[in-house]
């Protein structure tokens, strides 16, 4: 019989049983609810979850807006929860390529620059 610790009043779920619930809701989720899944994971601090829904994201819903939009939040995951700065700037020249004139173009050229110069590459940088 599987117990639930109690917590501040809350019932914790197991991290296995939570990880199994997570990777279930990710198979089964519209592209519309991976971006949820994957937004909540990232906003509680979970960037493995947050990256697992994305990359589902971009695969089923390849060349929509959401996929391409997700892989401008690939990029944030990796820069601002992860500090891979070289992967985040990798995202980021993603969603450049895909969204050149997209919403976040803007956003996503200065969060390169900065990407690179943390990932020592200054001259990289100076080229955005």
């Amino acid at each position: 019989m599987l117990r639930l610790k109690r917590r501040r009043g809350h019932q914790k779920i197991p991290r296995n049983l939570r990880r199994l619930l997570f990777t279930a809701a990710v198979s089964r989720a519209s592209v519309t609810e991976l971006a949820l899944l994957g937004d909540t994971a990232r906003f509680e601090g979970k960037p493995a979850d947050a990256l697992a829904a994305y990359q589902a994201l971009r695969s089923r819903g390849a060349g929509s807006a959401a996929a391409k939009q997700a892989a401008f939040s690939i990029a944030r995951v990796h820069f601002d929860q992860r500090a891979a700065y070289a992967e985040a700037a990798r995202w980021f020249r993603t969603y450049l390529a895909e969204q050149p004139g997209g919403p976040l173009a803007r956003e996503a050229e200065g969060r390169l620059m900065e990407s690179l110069s943390r990932a020592g590459d200054r001259v990289g940088a100076r080229k955005v």
